[in-house]
């Protein structure tokens, strides 16, 4: 049975669900900056707000095809003082993660802040889906991003920001007027129905998150959550739009250091539960 939009609109204007407040420390100042899955949606306004911003001197788009991409083009004709890159990457590839980290290191020596927002969704209930379907959403939205970080890391330890960041989600499937979960990845906040699959991918991304803030303390590394958003995959009765989401993430970004590392933070700087 569908909900009814206007009250998940109401129940969601504020979709973190408030453990405590994170903690936050001053961060160094912060330029270069990569965003993975930026063609369209978050990863494309996360891009054109960090162009716009006077505190990036370089911004990294990276996407399977960044060329083709309407939104980047767009970016680009208001890209004033030449900070967007266009950067090639299939998360899915090896061979291109690497091609990619060279060119970042050629033009840049190091790099401040990783934005991890490339990802794929599926609808289907944890039940029907097939062991093919299941490895294909882990692959992507959990090894892709682990390669990713791992093939970045040491440019990461050069920057001055020492930042990265991955992306959980909130679904809501308008096109069958189902809202499939909240904090998709959460085991405590989730009320997931469909979309199971995909949940359990953003769990694990969730808990190698963890593992990597553990292993690398020198580092603020954390999840950050943009709300229920007008995207592709948000609806258009999403609570938030996009510009206001991806201002609250970078302001949750900019502030955020070691001490909220292994954290998993609302748009609003909430910290939400696992």
């Amino acid at each position: 049975m569908g909900c009814n939009p206007s009250s998940l609109r109401n129940q969601f204007k504020d979709p973190a669900i408030p453990i405590s407040k994170s903690i936050h420390s001053a961060s160094p100042v912060m330029s270069s900056y990569l965003v993975t899955g930026a063609s369209r949606g978050l990863g494309a306004e996360f891009v054109r707000q960090l162009v716009l911003s006077p505190k990036s001197t370089i911004v990294y788009a990276a996407a399977r095809n960044p060329h083709s991409s309407a939104d980047l083009k767009e970016i680009k004709k208001i890209d004033k003082d030449g900070k967007l890159v266009f950067l090639t990457i299939d998360i899915d590839d090896e061979a291109s993660i690497t091609a990619a980290v060279k060119a970042v290191e050629q033009q840049s020596g190091g790099l401040d802040v990783l934005i991890n927002c490339a990802g794929i969704a599926s609808l289907q209930k944890i039940q029907d889906l097939t062991g093919e379907e299941l490895l294909r959403l882990l692959k992507t939205n959990v090894v892709g991003t682990h390669l990713v970080t791992r093939a970045l890391l040491s440019l990461i330890k050069k920057g001055s920001g020492k930042k990265i960041v991955n992306m959980c989600a909130l679904f809501y499937c308008s096109w069958i007027n189902t809202y499939s979960s909240s904090y998709t990845g959460s085991i405590g906040g989730s009320n997931a129905l469909r979309c199971g699959g995909y949940a359990t991918s953003k769990t694990a991304l969730n808990a190698i998150t963890v593992r990597w803030a553990k292993e690398h303390q020198d580092l603020a590394i954390f999840i950050v959550h943009p709300g229920w958003v007008k995207t592709d995959m948000g609806g258009s009765d999403a609570a938030l739009e996009k510009d206001v989401s991806i201002k609250g993430m970078l302001e949750v970004i900019e502030k955020t250091g070691r001490e909220g590392s292994g954290t998993s933070l609302g748009y609003d700087g909430s910290t939400l539960q696992w």
